[in-house]
């Protein structure tokens, strides 16, 4: 009856697909690793206020060092150094000259994830946002909770072979008041010496809230109502280290804004943009 029984058991359990690697980000204390993000952006507005359509461009280039500090099953913390911050913006038609953030370079920040990967916690935050500038939008706590869970969620975080799809749904604070919701769509293409390459196609929403300071009474914040769909995105993770080694995206943007206006008379702006972004992952500091 026993051998019956474990036989039936047996049969009936899922069994792995030949070829299955692991696609989930992996974290050993005393691990440290350097990723690179890179972004470049056109972009028109039009409505009130603007008179008449305007372009601009932008270009962003960020570089953090990261250290485990621990590692364990229910949680990981990670420490995160800024080595350095440039952003640009350009109008008119103008490419975008990026500038050194320098007050950003050497803030380091703790962050703690949980059993799943989440970000629970960020310890230091406030400080490196004092860098000025742009660094008060993309260098905050929730700006680097979103970071985080934008590289840890680009990989399907189980084990897949190749031609298995698989999808998410995941939502983040980009900063204050602003969320991002984002569904992805992905396929293994193949695994070669390791190194696995995934197609995902992925839609992105960004809504609402932002302070734009004064207060925060009635008619302060500027309401965002903008999304991008089916951008495509390439992403090479390394299944020895738990690594991704890098993603390349596209897609585009296009919505409304609402400045708010004061005293109750709304100013709508509309918004449309194509976004280019590399996120590259290294052992070794990225070259200049």
């Amino acid at each position: 009856m026993t051998a019956l029984l474990l036989a039936s058991l047996a049969l009936g359990a899922p069994v792995p697909k030949a070829g299955a690697s692991d696609l989930k980000w992996k974290f050993k204390k005393g691990d440290v690793f350097y990723v690179q993000l890179e972004q470049e952006a056109t972009s028109t507005v039009n409505g009130a206020g603007v008179g008449g359509a305007q372009g601009s461009t932008s270009a962003t280039t960020v570089v953090y060092k990261f250290s485990v500090t621990s590692a364990a099953e229910k949680e990981t913390v990670l420490d995160l150094e800024c080595v350095s911050a440039q952003v640009g913006h350009g109008i008119g038609g103008q490419a975008a000259k990026k500038e050194d953030i320098k007050a950003a370079a050497g803030k380091t920040v703790s962050i703690t994830l949980d059993a799943k990967q989440a970000v629970t916690k960020v310890t230091g935050g406030a400080e490196l946002a004092k860098a000025g500038g742009l660094a008060e939008q993309f260098l905050t706590e929730d700006g680097l909770k979103h970071t985080l869970a934008d590289l840890l969620t680009a990989v399907p975080g189980k084990a897949l072979g190749k031609g298995e799809k698989w999808s998410a749904e995941t939502e983040s604070p980009m900063m204050q008041g602003l969320t991002e919701k984002k569904e992805s769509r992905g396929v293994v293409d193949g695994i070669t010496d390791g190194v696995a390459k995934l197609s995902v196609e992925v839609d992105r929403t960004w809504s609402g809230m932002a302070n734009a300071g004064g207060g925060g009474g009635a008619g302060q914040g500027i309401n965002y109502s903008l999304k991008g769909e089916k951008g495509q995105a390439t992403v090479w993770f390394d299944t020895k280290t738990g690594r991704m080694q890098k993603r390349e995206e596209t897609y585009t943007v296009a919505g409304g804004i609402n400045l708010g206006g004061g005293g109750g008379a709304a100013q709508q702006i509309n918004l449309s943009a194509s976004v280019k972004s590399t996120v590259t992952v290294s052992d070794k500091p990225p070259k200049e």
